[in-house]
């Protein structure tokens, strides 16, 4: 093999090891953001559905886990638990809960901006790397 025959193999090395092992792990922490955004956003709706109710008690089927569900009853439902992160539940109003996941949705969405940014940047890196491979291949 001659040293423009390296190169290239260089270069395709690091494109399949670094660059789109790099894309695939931001692409992972991209749908993470979007699934947490889904999330605050699905509470958000909840709430309003919720605000738009004027029963007085709530009927509902109530998950338990292995398929199986009971009916409930909620008569007194102003007021919500919110997983505010590490397994912590806190007790808010609907207007608390609404104010709260418009903060975190703000941040899910500055990190879903840095992430797909970042994914720009690998993708114009082995874009370059491409061009690189090209040239040296025209070179031949």
């Amino acid at each position: 093999m001659n040293i423009v025959d390296n190169k290239i193999k260089e270069y395709e090395n690091f494109l399949e090891d670094v660059l789109k092992k790099d894309l695939r792990e931001i692409d992972i922490k991209l749908n993470q953001s979007v699934e947490k955004y889904e999330e605050w956003e699905n509470l958000q709706n909840t709430i309003r559905i919720w605000q738009t109710l004027n029963e007085k008690d709530l009927k509902m089927l109530v998950p338990l886990g292995n398929n199986i569900n009971v009916n409930a009853t909620a008569e007194d439902y102003d007021k919500l638990l919110v997983d505010i992160g590490v397994g912590c539940l806190l007790e808010m109003s609907f207007e608390e809960a609404l104010k709260y996941s418009n903060i975190r949705m703000k941040v899910v969405k500055k990190d879903i901006d840095h992430y797909r940014q970042l994914a720009v940047h690998v993708k114009v890196k082995m874009k370059l790397v491409l061009l690189g491979i090209n040239e040296l291949i025209l070179t031949k």
